[in-house]
């Protein structure tokens, strides 16, 4: 642990300059300006420029800004409904096994661990007006490279979507789509590809999908241990006399024919 001290900043130009200890930065004090920017960490934390960091120059990718925001307020949303997420890894050396096992692929945002089988891949964007309908548009191919994997998992995809407000996303917009009802829509090329049109009122308002999802998979009523109460128990007593009734018919017809055997023995 060292001190990183930046000695000049502007618009085309950053330098910094580290050193391992107080005494070292005594001994080099005349090439340090009064005025710089010190912080302690260790000697890899060299300061950069936010478009030039390896993970956080995503932020300043104005499409992945939004699409990360979306993806915290979905997770917010869902545990507010009662849904737990687990966030699916996605570094490039996760993504670099799963190629070599499935082959080319894309992963989704989420897994629903209180539903088991179900994942989601979240998306904000602006509607698209055709024709006088609004559609939110879901790339062809990128729905084919989501079955490559969904083929070995067995899990179903629901698309979470939110839409898009200049670089965030309408909280009260969100809408769910299963992937199988996507591929009912309509077809459209643009720019040399196709996508899927997806027409607002399509979409399930918030968490109604994943709550009608979660009702049909709730373990059924155990049927196998009946209360017994006034009716039922009368009923069994009705049944057991039913099944009764024809043995008896048959033991007296039996004691009948042995008497009348005795009598014509006497």
């Amino acid at each position: 642990m060292g001190f990183h001290i930046i000695t000049h900043f502007s618009s085309h130009e950053l330098k910094s300059m580290y050193f391992e200890s107080y005494d070292d930065l005594v001994l080099n004090k005349d090439s340090v300006p009064d005025n710089a920017i010190i912080y302690e960490a260790d000697k890899k934390w060299t300061p950069t420029r936010l478009n030039q960091h390896h993970v956080l120059k995503e932020c300043t990718d104005c499409n992945k800004l939004v699409g990360r925001r979306a993806e915290l307020k979905f997770e917010k949303l869902a545990l507010e409904n009662g849904f737990v997420t687990q966030r699916i890894d996605q570094c490039q050396k996760s993504y670099f096994n799963y190629r070599k096992v499935v082959g080319d692929t894309k992963r989704s945002d989420f897994l629903i661990m209180n539903l088991g089988h179900v994942e989601i891949d979240v998306k904000c964007q602006t509607l698209k007006n055709i024709h006088g309908k609004e559609f939110y548009l879901l790339n062809k191919s990128d729905i084919e490279r989501h079955k490559v994997i969904l083929k070995q998992t067995y899990r179903q995809l629901i698309f979470a979507i939110f839409r898009r407000y200049k670089n965030w996303q309408v909280n009260k917009s969100l809408g769910m789509i299963k992937l199988e009802d996507v591929e009912l829509c309509d077809l459209a090329r643009i720019n040399h590809d196709y996508f899927y049109l997806v027409p607002v009122n399509k979409l399930k308002p918030k968490f109604q999908l994943l709550h009608e999802i979660k009702q049909s998979v709730l373990p059924k009523a155990n049927t196998s241990h009946t209360i017994n109460t006034p009716h039922t128990t009368r009923d069994k007593k009705n049944n057991i006399i039913q099944l009764m009734r024809p043995r008896f018919l048959l033991y007296i017809l039996v004691a009948a024919t042995l008497t009348l055997v005795a009598i014509k023995m006497v």
